[in-house]
């Protein structure tokens, strides 16, 4: 009886020499990573409280989501963190913001205190309420602490790292980020040939509950306030940290395309993680791939699809081969997350730019106006040319002016001009005066035949002291209908002698102050009228109806 314990000792002593050998003929990968509150800025100007995760052993810039860590099969990853997150003294149940690290899909961390050494207790910590509730899945890191989180890298893959405390609160604040798990062939994706890949790029998606980022900043979390995640609404979703969005800023996504590899060859492998709480479906458009790995996992039979689904907290491992010629290829959530806090077109779009496509717009350039809108005559016309000569070559296929730079592509001011070639030079817009801005600022771009837009280039337009003549209305109604109005203050009211060369004579309509001509039987819709009178010549367009 009394060897027994002894025979247990030794097994674990035997058991843990093992362990202590295998450890030492495994190589280490070893990241710091220091978690901190910052602000994140979204498309509509709002301002976000969100947790970022820094490298400290890189440049120690706090990002969102965290730093993309890379490791190879066998080795022991080893992840020092550092909790830099304020103390929320608001909990009856003492201080929040104490964080942990768990990967799904890999064995449980082994936590170490700071001088390395275990801490005796391993694995989910839980409460003193009766029954007992999980609070975290490994021991914690208190605010200002410091611990070290080992993992065992069993198998290739990709994975989630995050956050293994209150993970409904605490992953959708921003302890998030992509692990990357190379077999012993980097150029494979896992121990398959078929598996290999000529690129690689993270999609990394999840999404931003305003309502629930500012409870927990303001300590109100867990109240009547915001009682808990089942109240969880996005309002911004984001691949890679970023709002899909149409105008350029430095501190959220544009729509540059994500570089992957060129047609043909072995392709580029796409890494698909879900962050958020919601699935979501990645959709391509003309295109498939082919999914080999599921949660680290390499599948049995490959399965290739035009869309992808991907729960919350899944990741997939797809390789997409794009086929000639070399074109853009969009990529969208099918479930509809593509507006930012309801402005479309936002969200979950990205584009892939394979290599050798035209991802670059036209340059647009201001040419002249005439005339030169300090006569105060109006409207004016706008010339401007576009060339997409050095952006690779498309055709130019639409210009639009606008007011403002905040108006999304394709929903402008429409401007005339031989399209259909790379270079056009005549692009045009008559512009009332009435219609620019305070800040006496419009904007222009272009358009390729690959869908890509020049960025918003400012005309700076001075005009005078208002004309005299101002054409304020044309229109070509039912097909044979010409309608022109106009104001004059050349003279004393009704008293000028206005006139539309081609057409005839206007009259006056004192009840409205204008001058107006209605002409009918006119065999086709003319582009522009010129109206003459004691003020001087104006020169309007007429739209199509």
């Amino acid at each position: 009886m009394g060897t027994r314990p002894l025979k247990h000792y030794g097994v674990v002593l035997l058991a843990a020499a093992l362990l202590a050998a295998m450890a030492g003929a495994a190589s280490s990968v070893t990241y710091t990573l220091r978690v901190g509150m910052d602000n994140v800025v979204m498309p509509d100007n709002a301002v976000l409280p969100v947790w970022k995760i820094a490298d400290a052993g890189a440049d120690n810039v706090l990002r969102f989501p965290g730093p993309t860590l890379v490791g190879t099969v066998g080795d022991n990853l080893v992840i020092t963190l550092v909790n830099g997150l304020p103390i929320d003294n608001t909990s009856t149940a003492g201080p929040r913001n104490a964080i942990s690290l768990v990967i799904p899909g890999l064995s449980p961390p082994v936590v170490e205190n700071s001088a390395g050494i275990p801490l005796p207790q391993q694995g989910p910590v839980f409460d003193n309420n009766t029954p007992p509730r999980v609070v975290s899945f490994a021991q914690t890191t208190p605010v200002n602490g410091t611990r070290t989180y080992r993992f065992n890298l069993s198998k290739p893959g990709t994975f989630l790292y995050q956050s293994g405390a209150d993970p409904s609160v605490q992953v959708q604040m921003g302890i998030y980020g992509a692990l990357i798990v190379r077999p012993a062939n980097p150029a494979q994706a896992y121990d398959n040939a078929a598996t290999a890949f000529d690129n690689e790029v993270v999609l990394l998606y999840s999404a931003i509950d305003p309502f629930l980022h500012l409870a927990v900043a303001d300590n109100t979390y867990g109240t009547g306030t915001f009682p808990s995640t089942i109240e969880y609404e996005p309002k911004y979703s984001l691949i890679n940290g970023k709002p899909y969005q149409n105008q350029p800023d430095p501190l959220v996504q544009h729509h540059d395309p994500l570089p992957i590899g060129p047609p043909g060859g072995n392709g580029t492998l796409l890494r698909f993680l879900n962050a958020d709480l919601v699935a979501h479906v990645p959709s391509f458009i003309d295109t498939q791939a082919t999914v080999y790995g599921e949660d680290g996992n390499l599948l049995p039979y490959p399965r290739m699809h035009h869309s992808l689904l991907l729960t919350a907290g899944k990741t997939l491992d797809a390789i997409l081969v794009p086929a000639a010629p070399a074109r853009k290829i969009p990529l969208v959530d099918r479930r509809l997350y593509v507006n930012n806090n309801g402005t479309y077109p936002g969200g979950m779009i990205a584009f892939l730019g394979v290599a050798g496509a035209d991802t670059t717009g036209p340059a647009t350039a201001f040419t002249s106006f005439a005339p030169d809108p300090a006569t105060g005559i109006s409207p004016v016309l706008l010339t401007a040319s576009a060339d997409d000569s050095a952006g690779g070559g498309g055709n130019v296929v639409a210009a639009e002016w606008m007011k403002d730079n905040t108006v999304r592509e394709g929903y402008g001011n429409p401007m005339a001009g031989s399209f259909g070639t790379p270079a056009v030079a005549d692009l045009t817009a008559f512009i009332a005066l009435s219609d620019i801005p305070a800040d006496n600022t419009i904007w222009i771009r272009s358009e390729d035949a690959e869908g890509n837009w020049s960025l918003p280039v400012p005309v700076v337009v001075n005009p005078g002291a208002a004309s005299p003549l101002v054409v304020t209305e044309t229109s070509f109604a039912g097909g044979q209908k010409l309608i022109v109005r106009a104001t004059s203050n050349a003279v004393p009211a009704g008293s000028d002698t206005l006139t539309v060369e081609g057409f005839g004579a206007m009259v006056y309509r004192s009840g409205l102050g204008i001058y107006e001509g209605e002409f009918w039987r006119v065999p086709a819709k003319p582009d522009t009228v010129t109206v003459t009178g004691n003020g001087g010549s104006v020169v309007a367009p007429v739209p199509y109806p």
